[in-house]
Formats: structure tokens, C-alpha cells, sequence
């Protein structure tokens, strides 16, 4: 939380304009000028208390934040029984509300699992899982952090078709919206590419394999 609160306000203090009076001694960025050429922007002194002034607003602000958590229909149907290769979701949860249930502490849960198994939805059975209803333990909230733009737009897809997650329910933050468009048209593309394949076997249906 401190390292993203100093990011946030790195980032802030360096786009803020150029100071009318500079002396000389170090400098912590430059600007470019109209120019072209860059010119020394912010003292190093200026700088650095000024990141460390809002480092800690932002920190604040973090550990302030008290965002609603998944909806009850959400966390009822992670709770579900689950059968044949998802089996173990089940199981795993079982042994984290037995854990918690002796004695309530943070937990890292490490999650290996084959592909295909529900690896990300499992992460979601867990966290369900530790939140067990109990007083103030009740909510159950999910923060995914990841360091590819097409893993996270498959990921926030996976949270909200399989899980029924509506959209007031999550929010999906990326770097870029051209990753986002060019995955929104893929995956229109692939749905329609379903239907036809659909509409094409319920006109001239399957065999008794299920082959069409």
C-alpha cells in the first residue's frame, strides 16, 4: 500500500507545471518546452517533500476505501456443491472455512490446479470461502492485479459470465483502449461464430454421437 501511494504520488508531482523560479543544484525531472528542447523542470528537494506529502494523503485514501462486496446470489452459488473435475474446488474450500474456523488469521492460499479446472474461479471460492458468514467477516471482496492487458480482459470475463457477476459488481482498469476494443471485437466475433455454428447443427442436426 505504501509503494502504490508513492507511485501515485510520483506520478502526480512530476506532470504538475514547471516552477516560475529555479536555482541550481539537482533536479528530480525536465519538461520540454515549445521549443522541443527539455529544460530542468522540479528541484529535487521540491520534489521529494512534495511525494512524500501526498504518498501519505494517498495511503489515506487507500486504507479508507470500503468499496461493496459481491452480492448475495454471487456468493451463494460459489458456495455450491461442485462435481467431476471441479471436484476439488469443493474440497479446497472446505479445508480454508475448517482452517478459519479454529482460528481466524490472514491466509495465502497457493492455486495449482491443471488447465481447464477452474483455477480463476477458485480463486473466487476462496476468498468466498475465508469470508464466511460471521459478524463482520460477512462481505466478500476481490481485488486481481495483472501484468498483461489480455489476460486481465479474459479474467474480468471469466468473473462475470461464469460467476453471474453483473457489471455494478466489478470494474476492470487497463492501460489501454485499443486492447480493450480489439477484445470486445474478438469476442463478438467468437459469439456469433457459436451461433451460426448452432443454427447450422439445429438445421441439419447431429448424429448419434452428437457430431454434426
Amino acid at each position: 500500500m505504501a509503494r502504490g501511494g508513492q507511485r501515485c504520488a510520483h506520478r502526480f508531482n512530476t506532470d504538475r507545471q514547471q516552477r516560475d523560479q529555479q536555482t541550481k543544484g539537482a533536479f528530480a525531472n525536465t519538461v520540454r518546452g515549445p521549443d522541443g528542447l527539455r529544460t530542468m523542470n522540479q528541484e529535487l528537494n521540491w520534489h521529494l517533500q512534495h511525494v512524500g506529502r501526498d504518498a501519505s494523503e494517498f495511503v489515506s485514501h487507500f486504507s479508507r476505501f470500503d468499496p461493496p462486496g459481491l452480492s448475495e446470489d454471487v456468493v451463494n452459488e460459489l458456495r455450491k456443491p461442485t462435481r467431476g473435475r471441479f471436484a476439488w474446488q469443493g474440497k479446497a474450500a472446505d479445508v480454508l472455512r475448517t482452517a478459519q474456523s479454529m482460528e481466524r488469521l490472514p491466509t495465502l492460499v497457493f492455486n495449482v490446479a491443471g488447465t481447464g479446472c477452474g483455477k480463476t474461479r477458485m480463486n473466487v471460492v476462496a476468498a468466498a470461502a475465508l469470508r464466511e458468514d460471521q459478524e463482520g467477516y460477512g462481505k466478500v471482496c476481490i481485488a486481481t492485479p495483472l501484468n498483461l492487458r489480455t489476460l486481465t480482459l479474459q479474467t474480468r470475463d471469466a468473473y462475470a459470465n461464469p460467476l453471474r457477476m453483473g457489471s455494478e459488481e466489478f470494474a476492470c482498469v487497463i492501460g489501454s483502449a485499443v486492447a480493450l476494443r480489439l477484445h470486445e471485437t474478438r469476442s463478438l466475433e467468437e459469439k456469433q461464430s457459436v451461433g451460426a455454428s448452432k443454427k447450422e447443427t439445429d438445421e441439419w442436426g447431429v448424429d448419434e454421437d452428437g457430431n454434426p
